[in-house]
């Protein structure tokens, strides 16, 4: 009987929708043979336990309050205060500002749901008189909903406010800010989730016993030489006959189209639906398509482009880095678009993957081996081909729990599987001092054309924002100054290492000039990350490296010079407000650094996921005194950055990538042994101090140029470490 009434009370708090429940027999009248005794209560022959009419009185009987359920905003379980409107809709704040609720339930959960739309309001909740444990905090310590939809987009949503509670009756009192004649209170929700602690646990071990058992598999397997597992493949598809491998081949098929439309279900094409790579369509030439109006013209350069980058890889990876920054400037070809260096990376791709393939029947003629092509790179991978292989996994694993998959598919795309795979082209395709050298040397070239042009473009009053105090602030080829302070204080530290190393006064004179166009670039766009930490920080290591004691003291000399002007600038109205957090850039940071914090809170493990940040943060975390700053993508804090996108996966692939970073430049730095690897060695070094200085208040690796970059900076000790194997005879 105890039994029975624990049923009927879990059912009642876990599943309230099913109306009645009807037991099948209490003590039927039957013949002891009648399996109809197995459905009932009291067993044969026995007598009914006293009791029994107070079976189902006692705990759900005596409860008060909303039992688990949805109720409409004008339940009987609610109280309001202050001014309210009500109708089929829900209930609608006033704009007195004294618009509160209290709603008495019982159970362990409770949430609301609510008219979400593109204005600005705020409910302050607490549950028990303490802060709604499932919603984020301001300043003073109020949990808050915010009423902004994070797609600015009008739809219902239904916001967890508590969860975990322990079951009994609990008070929710919440307080209304804005959001009158919205309607946007439409019902309470109550609920009880089911204890699943068991079934988790036996899910963990099931987990760790595929891992351990996957790891032993693949030790067994790394005992045979290559190739034969391939082997024992082929021998068993062979096996299996005609038949046999269209059978195999038709469920493969059916299990693949089954597991897309459950785990993808529509989101799949926005893979390609926005920016197609694979449309063909695309394909440019390295300037021709800008300038062509003829679809044949394009394929044809496109295919002319192709065939160039076939006979020589390096062209086509040179090519990308050059058009990195220009990723603002699509090449448009009907309703489709895409940046320049995406179309010269997918080109190189293919070309790439053609190659591999050659080179892969050529060795299989010459020694009937089967090993795949690149399985000579993987017994070479060293630390930092493993910190970006876990960037990728990270990467692409965060797709799976984002919310927005179409966004997160296009910044997968663009940020994490073309810069991966760049990286992996340089890792096979770049060796040789001069390939080094050409690598970043049009990297360089990058920075100074895209200087060259703001400046230009600044003079004739084109490539430029307003900002604050109505001044005027160098764009270039980028939306933002910020931009083009974050590319070319990643290039400047190159420059000044080839001038502090160079032999020859005319191109330390050239090198000079192109450092001063640089900086004025930098100066107009009046980008403070760069200014005061990117340029500062990369510089002054690449002082350092050239010459400790001289690097100290030139050092010193600019710090100097640097107070003496930050008088003058702390009148200028982008420099005034710096230290003024309560109010500006700086206060707006600080909140932003605060919500990202809770973010992260919230979601430690998983993070949100690619491209997330911006629907999260307006939608959810934002604190109620940064509202006029709503629409920010990323916490401009590299280590935020990281975590909130790819979770704490991202937290380990960043710091695995900058140990195996500075430990191999350093290595490659102390064995140079010319003046050419000398530079780009400190050049290198300098220009990751710069990413992680500007990185601290900015964004750092996920934009389309910053992408490429830094998976140029990652390859380079490799491939300096390879030429300097190279050089030992």
């Amino acid at each position: 009987i105890g039994y029975i009434q624990a049923a009927f009370e879990r059912a009642a708090r876990e599943w309230p929708w099913t109306g009645g429940l009807i037991l099948q027999h209490w003590q039927p009248a039957a013949a002891p043979d009648d399996p109809v005794w197995g459905f009932a209560v009291i067993p044969y022959g026995s007598e009914n336990e006293p009791g029994v009419p107070d079976l189902f009185g006692g705990t759900i009987a005596a409860e008060s309050g909303a039992t688990p359920g949805r109720y409409h905003s004008r339940t009987d379980n609610a109280s309001y205060s202050g001014e309210w409107e009500f109708s089929e809709l829900g209930a609608d704040f006033g704009q007195q500002a004294d618009s509160e609720a209290t709603f008495t339930f019982v159970g362990t959960a409770v949430a609301l749901e609510l008219r979400r739309a593109d204005y600005r309001a705020y409910l302050f909740l607490t549950i028990d008189g303490r802060p709604a444990p499932a919603l984020p905090t301001d300043l003073d310590g109020q949990s808050y909903i915010i009423l902004t939809a994070d797609d600015l987009e009008p739809h219902t949503d239904t916001i967890l406010v508590a969860a975990g509670l322990p079951y009994g009756e609990h008070t929710m009192h919440l307080r209304a800010e804005r959001g009158w004649d919205q309607w946007a209170l439409a019902a309470y929700r109550v609920g009880v989730p089911p204890d699943t602690a068991s079934y988790d646990a036996v899910a963990l071990f099931s987990l760790m016993v595929l891992v351990i058992g996957g790891s032993m598999v693949l030790v067994v397997v790394s005992r045979y030489p290559p190739g034969t597992f391939g082997a024992w493949c082929s021998l068993l598809w062979r096996r299996l006959g005609q038949t046999g491998q269209v059978i195999m081949a038709g469920l493969t098929s059916w299990v693949l189209m089954l597991n897309m439309l459950l785990t993808w279900q529509e989101q799949m094409p926005a893979l390609v639906r926005r920016d197609p790579p694979g449309l063909l369509m695309g394909l440019v030439t390295a300037g021709v398509l800008y300038f062509s109006p003829s679809f044949v013209l394009t394929i044809i350069s496109a295919g002319l482009l192709w065939w160039l980058i076939y006979q020589r890889l390096e062209l086509g990876l040179l090519l990308t880095i050059f058009w990195a920054p220009f990723f603002l400037f699509p090449v448009e070809l009907f309703r489709y678009a895409l940046p320049m260096a995406e179309v010269c990376v997918l080109l190189t791709a293919l070309a790439w993957s053609v190659h591999m393939f050659v080179r892969w029947l050529s060795s299989r003629r010459q020694s009937l081996s089967i090993a795949l092509p690149w399985s000579g790179f993987v017994k070479r991978l060293n630390a930092l081909d493993w910190g970006m292989f876990l960037f990728f996994v990270f990467g692409t694993l965060a797709v799976a729990w984002s919310v927005y998959r179409a966004e997160a598919l296009r910044e997968w795309r663009i940020m994490i599987f073309e810069p991966s795979l760049f990286y992996v082209m340089l890792r096979t395709t770049v060796s040789g001092r001069a390939a080094v050298g050409r690598l970043v040397g049009v990297f360089v070239l990058a920075g100074v054309v895209i200087a060259v042009l703001g400046l230009g473009m600044y003079m004739v009053g084109e490539g430029a924002i307003t900002a604050e105090g109505g001044v005027s602030r160098l764009a270039g080829v980028y939306g933002s100054p910020n931009n083009l302070g974050l590319f070319l204080d990643r290039v400047l530290p190159f420059l000044v290492a080839f001038w502090l190393l160079t032999t020859r006064n005319l191109v330390r004179i050239a090198f000079g000039i192109l450092i001063l166009v640089l900086l004025a670039a930098v100066a107009l766009s009046q980008s403070v990350g760069a200014i005061l930490l990117g340029i500062p920080v990369g510089i002054g290591s690449v002082l350092l490296l050239w010459h400790w004691r001289r690097g100290i003291l030139i050092i010193a000399a600019s710090t100097v010079a640097g107070i003496i002007a930050a008088i003058p600038l702390s009148q200028h109205p982008r420099f005034s407000r710096l230290l003024d957090f309560s109010s500006g850039t700086s206060f707006f940071r600080l909140r932003l650094w605060q919500s990202a914090l809770h973010m992260i809170a919230d979601n430690p493990v998983r993070g949100l996921g690619l491209d997330q940040f911006l629907y999260a943060y307006r939608g959810r975390y934002i604190l109620p005194d940064a509202w006029q700053e709503p629409n920010l993508s990323h916490p401009h804090n590299i280590l935020l950055d990281f975590w909130t996108r790819l979770g704490i996966g991202g937290v380990i692939a960043i710091g695995w990538l900058q140990i195996a970073f500075w430990r191999s430049a350093w290595q490659v730095y102390r064995t140079a042994s010319d003046n050419m690897l000398r530079a780009v060695s400190i050049g290198m070094m300098g220009s990751m101090a710069a990413l992680l200085a500007h990185g601290l208040v900015d964004n750092s690796v996920f934009v389309p140029d910053l992408a490429y970059v830094f998976a140029l900076l990652v390859a380079l000790p490799s491939l300096l470490h390879t030429v300097q194997v190279d050089d030992i005879p």
